[in-house]
């Protein structure tokens, strides 16, 4: 249940540093969606874009994680990018590890 916990934890936090980012540095994303008139995006509406509308925000790995960062940051701008590549396998390996515990599918027994 620890991982389960961390892994809570992890991607809450994934979730805050986009919506912040994005709400302090909107100009990747205002120009790849072609938006006019603005130069911010709000707060609720960075997490809104985030959570690409849905209830919660949701990532399968780092690579998910990073390539959703791109798009709404540009790699530049993507607090993601700076992770070492032992981190990333980590989170992922953490990530594995929760699914197995709270699925407890085929798919998970297998990652």
């Amino acid at each position: 249940m620890g991982a389960v916990e961390t892994c809570t934890i992890w991607e809450r936090y994934a979730e805050n540093r986009l919506a912040v980012a994005l709400n302090h540095n909107a100009k990747h994303f205002l120009s790849e969606y072609n938006i006019k008139g603005v130069s911010r995006v709000s707060s609720g509406f960075a997490f809104y874009i985030v959570r690409g509308g849905g209830k919660f925000f949701d990532f399968r790995s780092m690579a998910d994680l990073l390539d959703k960062g791109d798009r709404l940051l540009g790699k530049g701008g993507n607090p993601f990018r700076a992770s070492a590549a032992d981190d990333r396998q980590y989170l992922d390996a953490l990530a594995a590890i929760r699914n197995k515990v709270v699925h407890n599918s085929d798919a998970a027994t297998l990652a």
